[in-house]
């Protein structure tokens, strides 16, 4: 599993590694299998900023279904998410399907962003 926690300005994020699968939705289908079997294992009541790096991937219809599917194991976890990745027509699907999921309950908590750090930055302000 690609995906791992790391820490920016002192705090904790979980990264989504969907970055750099190209068109293998192979990896893509493995790494979303791995993240919901991780998720599983955290304790209830643990909440982390969550960052979904889909750069250099594209994302198939099935893919993007996954997505919503990934969203919905991580959801309760999740206080922002932040969506990385080239603006293209996917990104805007990827980012309107998993936003269904989330944007429900916390609106104002998902964002998307072409560079990674200002994805990190947003992450852990304190708004």
């Amino acid at each position: 599993m690609k995906s791992n926690f790391i820490e920016h300005r002192g705090q904790k994020i979980f990264v989504q590694h969907f970055d750099g699968f190209r068109s293998n939705a192979a990896a893509v289908f493995g790494e979303a299998a791995a993240i919901k079997k991780s998720v599983r294992a955290w304790p209830e009541g643990q909440k982390f900023p969550l960052l979904v790096d889909i750069h250099d991937t594209e994302m198939s219809a099935e893919a993007i279904q996954m997505s919503k599917d990934t969203a919905a194991a991580t959801g309760p976890h999740m206080t922002r998410v932040a969506i990385v990745g080239k603006p293209t027509p996917t990104l805007r699907m990827v980012f309107n399907s998993i936003a269904l999921c989330i944007n429900r309950a916390q609106p104002q908590r998902f964002f998307a962003y072409e560079e990674l750090e200002k994805a990190k930055d947003w992450l852990v302000e304190t708004t």
